[in-house]
């Protein structure tokens, strides 16, 4: 009985010890844990409405810093040179920057323009954050084909043509003509309106066997796209005797 006693009148203060321990490791471990930053973008997709093929679109993305520890944007991938970005380099614990993302629509007529955005950080939880940014993108003409090649042999007739289809929703009309001096007595060329489809006809002048290329240029009354470019490449063979 005695030694009953004895055991339960010692057990708390065994508890007490067993204990303690336990907890100052705890306090000490809570104390040496470094402040974090932690990355949080709200947004992480942006979808922009129908453009017209060449407009810049800018778009902000908002990164928040929700730790306790100043966040570094490391660096940000567009994975495209049409597309760039500026941000800011660091966020004070509770405090807010942005990464502005411009992305450039030329040649994207007709197409969607999506680029995924990579951006890296050091929080240790969320060192890349994906971003996605894309819209539809209106193209000005329709044009078929979009450069010529005028190939042939010499003393043959060699000559093209292109369809440009106006887009309804950008209306033009081709108010002036001409072709870059590289072309110059190499070719001829007419513009004709067909119920408001363009039919550029370009011929051959060029005599004797060789190659050129420029460009024709068609200027237009739109502001938004005050001129079409059509490439053109000659090349003509000397025609084989027996």
């Amino acid at each position: 009985m005695k030694q009953n006693w004895l055991a339960r009148s010692m057990w708390p203060m065994l508890l007490i010890l067993l204990v303690t321990p336990i907890l100052a490791i705890s306090e000490i471990g809570g104390l040496s844990l470094p402040a974090m930053p932690e990355a949080y973008v709200p947004v992480p997709d942006f979808a922009f409405s129908p453009v017209l093929e060449g407009a810049i679109v800018t778009h902000d993305f908002i990164i928040q810093n929700r730790g306790k520890a100043p966040l570094i944007i490391i660096s940000v991938e567009t994975g495209c040179g049409c597309t760039t970005a500026e941000f800011s380099k660091a966020i004070d614990p509770g405090g807010q920057g942005h990464i502005r993302i411009n992305g450039n629509t030329m040649h994207y007529g007709g197409r969607n323009f999506s680029r995924n955005i990579t951006v890296n950080t050091n929080d240790p939880e969320r060192q890349r954050i994906d971003l996605t940014f894309s819209g539809e993108v209106d193209v000005f003409a329709l044009i078929d084909p979009k450069s010529l090649l005028l190939k042939g042999k010499e003393g043959e007739t060699v000559q093209g043509q292109v369809t440009i289809v106006p887009n309804l929703k950008y209306p033009f009309t081709v108010i002036e003509s001409m072709a870059d001096p590289e072309l110059a007595e190499k070719v001829s060329f007419t513009l004709d309106n067909r119920e408001g489809i363009y039919i550029l006809t370009v011929k051959n002048l060029m005599k004797e066997p060789g190659q050129y290329r420029g460009n024709i240029h068609l200027k237009t009354d739109n502001d938004g796209w005050p001129e079409i470019s059509i490439f053109v490449v000659g090349q003509l063979q000397a025609r084989k005797t027996r």
